[in-house]
């Protein structure tokens, strides 16, 4: 919860800012591997569609149908964005083949550029899924999600990561942590990466939240996937020890 103050200045920060027109899908860097080959290397690549409330700005973009490719199967991906910005995501992914994979999946945006301190509130979760009746489930993984900014990785989750058990999922949270060194944003993303048993469904979900100095938040989470900024004005309150 803010302090009355801060509060008050991100309430009249957000009363006064007007919607914003949608980013488009080109500014989004997106790309999927399997084994070290890139399958999608934008969202150009995929079959997706996207909408902008005229009322809030959000901007909505969704896969429309299923995406095929060499040894996997797109089943899910979806984003919202408020430019600030605020983007929610969520993923599933199947192996197709008899041999497990590798995935890595990258995304980034630009973002107003804002001076960040640290990182809170982060979270990041991924869940197997038996597609294949076997009565068995795999994923794993070296270091499962990594928040970024500027193209340097800051904070890593689930690392290692070990899912063995059917429809398992495991989940890591991050209330508050502490950036050094401490910069100026102008780009934030995250990227997932895991090894799935063959013929399994992964889904995968993330947070990735900033905390500006001073006053404004920044939200990125996947499933979320979300982003936000917001301008609070104000002078920024020391935090409890």
């Amino acid at each position: 919860m803010f302090p009355p103050i801060r509060g008050i200045a991100l309430a009249l920060a957000l009363a006064l800012t007007s919607p914003a027109a949608a980013l488009p899908l080109a500014d989004f860097e997106f790309t999927l591997e399997v084994d070290g080959v890139v399958e999608v290397s934008s969202l150009a690549d995929l079959h997706v569609i996207s909408s902008t409330n005229p009322s809030t700005g959000i901007q909505d973009i969704d896969l429309v149908s299923r995406e095929y490719g060499s040894g996997f199967t797109l089943l899910i991906w979806s984003a919202s964005l408020d430019e600030g910005p605020f983007l929610t995501r969520s993923l599933q992914i199947l192996n197709t083949t008899a041999t497990a994979k590798n995935f890595v999946i990258t995304m980034g945006i630009p973002i107003n550029p804002f001076t960040y301190e640290e990182v809170i509130n982060t979270q990041a979760k991924a869940r197997g899924f038996d597609s294949n009746d076997d009565f068995a489930v795999s994923v794993t993984s070296e270091a499962f999600f990594n928040g970024i900014v500027n193209g340097t990785d800051i904070i890593t989750l689930l690392a290692p990561l070990n899912l063995t058990i059917l429809e398992k999922a495991d989940e890591v949270i991050v209330l508050q942590q502490d950036i050094s060194p401490r910069g100026l944003a102008t780009e934030i993303g995250f990227r997932f990466e895991f090894t799935a048993a063959p013929f399994d469904t992964t889904h995968v979900e993330a947070r990735f939240e900033l905390l500006p100095e001073p006053g404004p938040l920044l939200l990125l989470a996947l499933g979320g996937l979300t982003w936000v900024v917001r301008n609070a004005g104000g002078a920024r309150e020391t935090r409890a020890a």
